[in-house]
């Protein structure tokens, strides 16, 4: 019975699961599924070796158990777990159990509320895109002869996107008129998506000369699907057709064929089209293009990257890759020194990261106070005392599923919420969720 399943999960060092091994083209198991069998082992301490499909890598994270791409890894994987010292593995069986909890009935109505929660909040930008959408914003003073990004085109902004949103001509024209003309725009898409982010791209630069070119650059990665005259904007499509999902996101960032394509650059602001730049911040991107990388900074009490900072594997904090700057050459040097082997279920940035933090001497990431003034997302901070007393980041990226309406507008400079909305139960609730 399930007391006597229960009993055996509780006295089991590993636990198998094998869902998915059969590579059955019929049984949509073979490709998604989420193992609840894989957290009940979990929470009775049983430490699970699973194969790398589906649901299951997002629920076993290194500091819980292990992740095989074929059965054969198996073995390997459960003789690696068994070698390890008693102290070792129990350690292991106590992440695994607190692991489980994230995935109880009460976490699961939790992140529900949250989702739909998120829904609401999301509306915040979307209530003053008219407004924000209709300014012409001031671009950066550009830095002296011989500074990094100072020749034209030295610099880029990066976006990837395979979805059609009304977010995306928004996001382009606040970044590149930020940046300036010395900047070029780099777009990657589906195949399908070229004829539409095309006109995006017009419609949101004032740029009418973008055309197909007779012959391109093409990689493994990337095919040159449309380019300017002028040569400030090139649209690239991927090769395979992919979606947004965060493991093929992060996949095709992992792959040294992907950098390449703009090795002519020194570095990349790559954004996404929930980041936008402040209009009124005090800081330019140029005070930040001295580092091989920054991003929103991580929060410290981070449950995932916490065991992975104990354990030395990554030094940094910072940080979110959504909108980050990136020079070029670190991108190509840890993409093939670390892609190959990054497993699929880790982020890109956190990849990156963790190259970083294997060679500190040759790499240098911005401090954790630096990233605050860079860019914030979860705000690990009093961010409403810090924008109240002036102290706006360069930008802000998805924040407002995290911070009180109120700050967001004052951070993007437009109007403050109507007084009848403040005080009415039409308009959206106004809690703040961390979560």
């Amino acid at each position: 019975d399930e007391s006597e399943v229960y009993d055996l999960l509780s006295k089991a060092t590993v636990q198998w699961h094998l869902t998915g091994s059969l590579n059955d083209d019929a049984d949509p198991a073979s490709f998604e599924h989420f193992g609840i069998s894989i957290v009940e082992g979990m929470s009775k301490g049983a430490i699970p070796v699973v194969l790398n499909r589906g649901g299951p890598p997002e629920i076993v994270t290194r500091n819980v158990g292990r992740t095989v791409e074929t059965t054969r890894d198996f073995i390997h994987a459960t003789v690696g777990v068994l070698k390890l010292n008693p102290s070792q593995r129990d350690k292991l069986s106590q992440a695994a159990k607190e692991r489980a909890k994230l995935f109880s009935e009460e976490e699961f109505k939790t992140k529900v509320a949250h989702r739909i929660y998120r829904g609401q909040m999301e509306q915040t930008i979307l209530e003053f895109v008219p407004e924000f959408a209709q300014r012409e914003l001031v671009p950066f003073k550009a830095p002296p002869e011989g500074k990094p990004c100072a020749r034209k085109f030295g610099c880029a902004a990066l976006i990837v996107e395979f979805r059609d949103t009304p977010m995306f001509g928004l996001t382009v024209r606040n970044t590149m008129q930020r940046l300036g003309p010395n900047w070029k725009l780099h777009v990657v898409t589906l195949k399908k998506s070229v004829p539409h982010v095309m006109n995006a791209v017009r419609a949101a630069l004032g740029v009418d000369d973008i055309s197909r070119p007779s012959s391109g650059h093409a990689t493994d990665e990337l095919i040159l699907a449309a380019t300017s005259k002028s040569g400030s904007v090139s649209i690239w499509q991927v090769t395979n057709e992919l979606t947004m999902d965060t493991g093929e996101y992060s996949s095709l960032f992992k792959k040294e064929g992907f950098w390449e394509s703009f090795r002519n650059h020194y570095g990349v602001l790559v954004f996404q089209v929930d980041a936008v730049m402040s209009p009124i911040s005090k800081h330019s991107i140029y005070s930040f293009v001295k580092y091989d990388f920054v991003g929103a900074p991580w929060c410290k009490d981070n449950p995932v990257l916490q065991p992975l900072v104990e354990e030395g594997v990554i030094k940094h904090y910072v940080g979110n890759g959504g909108f980050s700057w990136r020079t070029v050459q670190s991108m190509i040097d840890c993409s093939r020194k670390f892609g190959p082997t990054s497993d699929s279920s880790e982020p890109e940035d956190r990849m990156f990261v963790r190259c970083f933090s294997a060679d500190e001497a040759k790499y240098e990431v911005a401090p954790w106070e630096t990233a605050k003034q860079f860019s914030v997302e979860v705000p690990c901070w009093d961010l409403d005392k810090a924008v109240d007393q002036g102290m706006v980041p360069l930008a802000l990226h998805a924040t407002w599923y995290y911070a009180k309406e109120e700050t967001i507008r004052k951070a993007l400079g437009v109007k403050p919420t109507p007084i009848a909305c403040q005080h009415t139960s039409y308009c959206r609730p106004r809690k703040v969720s961390s979560q």
